[in-house]
C-alpha cells in the first residue's frame, strides 16, 4: 500500500564545492576519524564508503588506495553520513547525511543539498540506503522508500515498497538481528583477524562489530566495521585483509612531524581516541588507541616533541612518552615533575624537556624522567604558560602577563624587557600583554602578543613591531610559523598569510576549519590541526 504519491519541487540548495570559486575541490582536504562505517558503493573508478563522522572515503579502484575524502571541505552539508550511492546511469555520486540528500554531477564539488523535510520526511527519519533504477534514484529510511528524480533529486513520491523491481543498492546499516556469519566461512583472514559469532576479533582480541557489508561488480567483498577498520577481499581471492585509513581523534590539538605526522588531542571515554601516525606521502596510518596500549594513560593530549629517541606528548597533568626504538610507552606523572594542569607546551634543550600547562612550569631530565627544579617555578603557580621555545642557548617563557627568559648556562632568569629591549620603539613594552606563541627563522624570534607581533634579532639586538594588531584583530594568537617570506598566523578561527616584505594579508575562515590549534607547512603544503580534523591546504596555489 502507498502512503503518499505525489509530484512537487524541493527547494533544493547549492552549496558550493569548495570555500571560494578559485580553489579546486581537494586544495582543502580534511581528514578525521569516520568511527564506523555505514555504507559502502561501488563507481567506476571509486568504492565510496559512507562514514559516521568522517565524510565520504574514495578508495581508487585501479591504483588500490584512499585518496581525498569528500568532506564539509568540499561542500558536503555534514560529515556524519548516514548512506552513500554512486548512479551507474548518470555518474552522479548521492550522499545522505542526518538531515539533507547531497548530490554532485562531478563527484568531488559544486554538491547541491535537498533538506529531508523537502523529501517529505519526518523530523527524525534518515535516510539509511540508496539505490537506483534506470530513471530514479530510490532512498530507503527505516519505514519508507522515498523516489526522486535521477538528475535533480525532485521528491516524486514516498512508498512503503518500491514500484519497480530493477533497482541497483548500496549497502545498508546492518541491524544485531543481522548474522552474515555463514557469509563469511567462506574467507579466510589476513593480519590475525579472525571471525567470531557474528562479528570479527582483531589481532588484540577486541570484538569488532560489523556495521556493513558489500559486493562489487568484479566481486571485491568489502567489510565495513564499528572502529574504522575496512576488510576487503579482491576479485573472489577469498582472502579478506584490513585496510587502515583515517585519523583516530577528530579534535587535533596538535601536530609534530617526524618523518610522517604525530597526530592527536582532545578525547572522551565514548570516543576511540589515542593518538594517529599518519605518512601522507606512504600512505601509512598506525592508530595507537587508549584503550589497547599498555603504559598509555587515557587522556586528552595538547602538545608534543621529538627528542630524536623519544616523542613526549603534553596532556592532563601527565605525559605520555613513546620510545622509538624499542616501541613502548610509559607515563609521567606530578610525581616525575610534570605541572597541574594541561600541559599545552614543550620545549627541550640538550638535557631537559620542559613543561608549559595551565597551572605551572616543570622541567623533567631526559635520560631520568624526573624533575630537576630551576628555583623560580613558584612564578608560575596557578599561573598559565601560554608558550616555550629555546632561542640562542635561551628557554624563552610566554605567559599572560610576562615574557620571561631562562639562561640555561647561568641559570637565572630575566624580564625581557630588562635584558633584550635596548630599542626604544618599544620602550613602553610593560603595556604589552598575553604573550602567547613564538616562532623563530635564523637570528629572529618573533613575539606573539594581542598587541601585535614582536621580532627580535640576536645578533643586532634590535626590537621591533613587526605586525599590527588589527591585522588579526586583536585576537590572542595560539601559533605562528615563518616560511618563505611569509608569516603564518593562527588565531581560534582564523588563518592569516603575511607577507613579509610588503605587509599585504590574506585571512581564510571557512567554516569548516572550526577552531585551529596547530600548524606546520611545507613547500607545498600546510597541515592545520583543528577541532574539526586535520587539514591540508595546498597554499602555494593561492599565491
Amino acid at each position: 500500500m502507498r502512503i503518499q504519491i505525489f509530484i512537487g519541487l524541493c527547494w533544493i540548495n547549492f552549496l558550493g564545492g569548495q570555500p571560494d570559486p578559485r580553489f579546486d575541490p581537494f586544495d582543502w582536504v580534511l581528514l578525521r576519524d569516520a568511527t564506523a562505517i555505514n555504507s559502502i558503493s561501488e563507481g567506476l573508478t571509486y568504492t565510496y564508503f559512507g562514514t559516521a563522522t568522517g565524510g565520504v572515503w574514495r578508495y581508487n579502484n585501479f591504483g588500490q588506495q584512499f585518496e581525498e575524502p569528500i568532506t564539509t571541505a568540499q561542500g558536503l552539508s555534514s560529515n556524519d553520513i548516514t548512506a552513500v550511492h554512486y548512479d551507474q546511469h548518470t555518474g552522479i555520486l548521492w550522499v545522505a547525511t542526518e538531515s539533507t540528500l547531497n548530490y554532485s554531477y562531478t563527484n568531488t564539488g559544486d554538491w547541491y543539498s535537498i533538506k529531508s523535510s523537502d523529501l517529505g520526511l519526518n523530523k527524525g527519519m534518515r535516510i539509511i540506503q540508496i539505490g537506483n533504477s534506470r530513471d530514479y534514484i530510490w532512498c530507503r529510511t527505516s519505514t519508507l522508500y522515498v523516489k526522486c528524480d535521477h538528475t535533480s533529486g525532485i521528491m516524486v513520491g514516498n512508498m512503503i515498497n518500491p514500484d519497480e523491481a530493477e533497482i541497483s543498492w548500496s549497502s545498508y546499516p546492518l541491524t544485531p538481528y543481522d548474522d552474515i556469519s555463514d557469509l563469511l566461512t567462506g574467507y579466510s583472514f589476513f593480519s590475525n583477524w579472525n571471525i567470531f559469532g557474528s562479528g570479527l576479533l582483531n589481532p588484540t582480541g577486541e570484538y569488532v562489530v560489523i556495521t556493513t557489508y558489500f559486493m562489487g561488480h568484479f566481486k571485491d567483498f568489502w567489510i565495513g566495521t564499528d572502529n574504522r577498520v575496512i576488510l576487503v577481499s579482491k576479485q573472489q581471492m577469498n582472502t579478506l585483509y584490513p585496510v587502515i585509513y583515517g585519523l583516530n581523534n577528530t579534535d587535533v590539538q596538535f601536530l609534530l612531524f617526524d618523518d610522517g605526522f604525530w597526530v592527536g588531542g582532545r578525547s572522551n571515554r565514548f570516543s576511540n581516541a589515542g593518538i594517529t601516525f599518519f605518512a601522507p606521502d606512504r600512505q601509512v596510518y598506525e592508530h595507537f588507541d587508549f584503550k589497547l596500549m599498555i603504559n598509555m594513560t587515557p587522556q586528552s593530549l595538547y602538545s608534543a616533541i621529538d627528542t630524536k629517541e623519544e616523542i613526549w606528548f603534553g596532556g592532563e597533568g601527565q605525559v605520555l612518552i613513546f620510545n622509538k626504538s624499542q616501541q613502548y610507552w610509559r607515563t609521567l606523572t606530578g610525581m616525575d615533575g610534570v605541572p597541574h594542569g594541561k600541559v599545552i607546551t614543550l620545549a627541550q634543550d640538550s638535557t631537559h624537556v620542559w613543561l608549559g600547562a595551565s597551572r605551572g612550569i616543570g622541567r623533567i631530565s631526559k635520560a631520568s624522567k624526573k624533575q630537576n627544579p630551576t628555583g623560580f617555578e613558584s612564578l608560575y603557580d596557578e599561573r598559565f604558560v601560554n608558550a616555550l621555545t629555546l632561542f640562542d642557548d635561551e628557554i624563552w617563557i610566554a605567559s599572560d602577563y610576562h615574557l620571561r627568559i631562562f639562561d640555561i648556562t647561568t641559570n637565572t632568569i630575566s624580564n625581557y624587557n630588562d635584558q633584550k629591549n635596548t630599542n626604544l620603539e618599544l620602550n613602553n613594552l610593560d603595556a604589552f600583554q598575553y604573550y602567547t606563541a613564538f616562532t623563530q627563522e635564523g637570528k629572529n624570534i618573533y613575539i606573539g602578543t594581542t598587541q601585535g607581533i614582536i621580532v627580535y634579532n640576536s645578533k643586532s639586538g634590535e626590537t621591533k613591531i613587526l605586525v599590527n594588531p588589527t591585522v588579526y584583530s586583536g585576537k590572542i594568537i595560539k601559533k605562528m610559523f615563518v616560511y618563505d617570506q611569509y608569516l603564518w598566523i593562527l588565531t581560534n578561527k582564523s588563518l592569516i598569510r603575511v607577507k613579509l616584505d610588503n605587509m599585504l594579508v590574506k585571512i581564510y575562515n571557512y567554516n569548516f576549519m572550526g577552531t585551529l590549534n596547530d600548524l606546520y607547512i611545507t613547500d607545498d603544503e600546510l597541515w592545520i590541526g583543528t577541532s574539526e580534523g586535520l587539514i591540508k591546504f595546498y597554499w602555494q596555489r593561492d599565491l
